[in-house]
């Protein structure tokens, strides 16, 4: 779980880092909470099951926010944003 968690927090970086540069706010906006998700969820893996869900419940609500902000932008592709906004619905 650790090795996939420190992946998409680099990947999500990058990405941030690349649709800033391409002038493209929204996008770099949706994966900053998308990064402080993803580092809650690391947080609490080392809590154990039952102190971890708390973290997890914020990490999941961060991430539905950064599927909002980086939907809410015509840069991703219309089905990836289809099937992203019934994803931070559920």
């Amino acid at each position: 779980m650790e090795i996939d968690g420190v992946a998409a927090r680099s990947g999500g970086r990058a990405a941030d880092h690349e649709y800033q540069g391409l002038g493209n706010d929204c996008v770099a906006a949706g994966f900053l909470p998308f990064l402080a998700g993803e580092s809650l969820l690391m947080a609490g893996n080392a809590a154990g099951l039952e102190a971890s869900v708390p973290s997890y419940v914020g990490g999941i609500s961060l991430w539905a926010a950064a599927l909002v902000l980086i939907g809410a932008s015509s840069t991703v592709a219309l089905w990836m944003r289809l099937t992203g906004a019934p994803s931070c619905l559920s």
